[in-house]
C-alpha cells in the first residue's frame, strides 16, 4: 500500500484521541500501549514547527525510571514535562511525549524510563522507543547515575547495544551499504549525582570501554567488521552535581550543558555540524507515523526510501490540489480569447510550479523534480 494508504489504516497502531490543542503544552506520541496518537501533526501545527522547514533538531532523552529525565528537560529546554513526585517514587512518564523548546527551533522528546516495575512488556517497549528516537533524533541523550557506572544492567548497557544494532540498520537500507558521508548522532551521556570522588575523565573513559565491549560483540554488515563505534556514532560526557545536595552548581552545570544546545556561538554547541533535517518539519508527524506503524510490526526500516515515499505522496498531494483549481475556473477559462489562451495558460503553469515548490521545498530533490514535471 502507498504511504497515504498506511497513515488512514494503521491497524490498530494509531488511535484517534480527542485533544483540545490549545490547552497542550505537551503532547504524547505514543501511549503506555504502544498506540500512536495521530493528532501529532495537528500539535505540531499548533505549535509552529511546521513553518521552520528544514531548519529544526531532534533531542531525545533514554535513561531510568524515576533517574530525573524530565527534570532535566524541563530545566535545559524550558519543557512542561511531568516529573515524580519525590515522596511517591511513582512512575511519571508513561509512553513517548514531546514538547517544543521555548528558546529554540528543538523538538524535545521523552521517554519512557527503562528497568520499571510497571510494564511487563517493557524489553519491548525499550527496544521500539531507541529505536524510534534514534531514527528521528540529532542527539540522544543517555540519562545515568555515577554510582551506577560499570555496573552492566543499571547503567543502560543492554539497551545501549539495541541502539547500536538498530543504528546500524537505519543506517544500512535495503542494499546494506553504509554510508559513508553522513551526519553521525551524538550520544550524550549525562552522569547523575556526580561527586568529584572519581575524576570525571575516569568515568568517561569506564564508559568508553564498556561501549566498546559492546560494539566488538554485536554483529556489523559485511565490509564493516573491523568498524569502530566512533565511525557511527559521536559520544560524549557531561557530568552533573548532586541534585539535592548541590542545588546550586547543579543548576549552573545544567545552564552551561543547555547554552551547547541554544546558543551557536557556544564552543562545544552540538548542532554545529548538524545542518538541515532530510524531512522539513511540516512532514514530520507523517513521517513518525509510518515510522512506528514499521516497528510496531517489525518490519524492516529503510530511512532513506521512507524519505523518498513521503516526498511522493506531497507532491502528488499537492499536484492533484492544484489541478483542481484548473477545473475549478472553467467558467473563467472559456471567456479568454483564443489569442491569449496560450498566453493564459503559461501564465497559470508558472505560478503553479511556483506554488508546487514551496509546498515540496526541502523534500527528496529527485522525487519534487519529477513531480514538477
Amino acid at each position: 500500500r502507498s504511504l497515504a494508504e498506511k497513515l488512514e489504516h494503521h491497524e490498530g497502531s494509531v488511535v484517534r484521541c480527542g485533544v483540545s490543542m490549545a490547552d497542550e503544552t505537551n503532547f504524547q506520541i505514543v501511549d503506555e500501549d504502544s498506540v500512536f496518537n495521530v493528532n501529532y501533526a495537528q500539535f505540531l501545527e499548533h505549535k509552529g514547527l511546521a513553518k521552520h522547514g528544514a531548519k529544526y533538531h531532534v533531542v531525545s532523552i533514554i535513561g531510568g525510571q524515576s533517574s530525573g529525565k524530565s527534570t532535566l528537560l524541563n530545566r535545559m529546554f524550558d519543557t512542561p514535562f511531568q516529573v515524580m513526585d519525590a515522596s511517591k517514587r511513582q512512575q511519571t512518564t508513561k509512553g513517548i511525549w514531546c514538547a517544543p523548546s521555548k528558546n529554540s527551533h528543538i523538538l524535545v522528546m521523552d521517554v519512557e524510563g527503562t528497568d520499571g516495575r510497571e510494564r511487563e512488556d517493557q524489553k519491548a517497549f525499550e527496544g521500539r522507543s531507541a529505536l524510534f528516537c534514534l531514527a528521528l533524533t540529532d542527539v540522544m541523550m543517555v540519562n545515568m547515575w555515577t554510582h551506577e557506572i560499570g555496573r552492566h544492567q543499571a547503567a543502560n548497557l543492554p539497551l545501549l547495544r539495541t541502539v547500536f544494532e538498530v543504528h546500524l540498520r537505519l543506517v544500512g537500507g535495503k542494499d546494506g551499504g553504509i554510508p559513508k558521508k553522513r551526519t553521525k548522532p551524538l550520544l550524550l551521556f549525562i552522569l547523575r549525582d556526580w561527586d568529584e570522588s572519581t575524576p570525571a575523565d575516569s568515568l568517561g573513559e569506564t564508559i568508553m570501554a564498556d561501549l566498546g565491549k559492546i560494539w566488538t560483540d554485536i554483529s556489523k554488515p559485511e565490509g564493516e567488521e573491523g568498524s569502530s563505534l566512533s565511525d557511527f556514532f559521536e559520544l560524549e560526557v557531561e557530568c552533573l552535581p548532586h541534585y539535592r545536595f548541590q542545588k546550586q552548581e547543579w543548576s549552573d552545570k545544567v545552564a552551561d550543558v543547555s547554552a551547547r544546545f541554544v546558543d551557536a556561538g557556544h564552543p562545544k554547541f552540538v548542532f554545529k555540524e548538524r545542518g538541515e533535517k532530510e524531512v522539513p518539519a511540516d512532514g514530520f508527524a507523517e513521517f513518525a507515523t509510518d515510522l512506528w506503524d514499521k516497528i510496531k510490526k517489525n518490519e524492516e526500516l529503510d530511512l532513506p526510501t521512507q524519505r523518498k515515499m513521503l516526498a511522493m505522496v506531497r507532491c502528488d498531494r499537492r499536484r492533484k490540489a492544484l489541478v483542481e483549481t484548473l477545473k475549478e475556473n472553467d467558467e473563467e477559462w472559456e471567456k479568454v480569447g483564443a489569442e491569449e489562451f496560450k498566453a493564459k495558460v503559461e501564465q497559470r503553469i508558472a505560478e503553479m510550479v511556483v506554488e508546487f515548490d514551496k509546498y515540496t521545498a526541502g523534500y527528496d530533490e529527485e522525487v519534487v523534480a519529477e513531480g514538477r514535471e
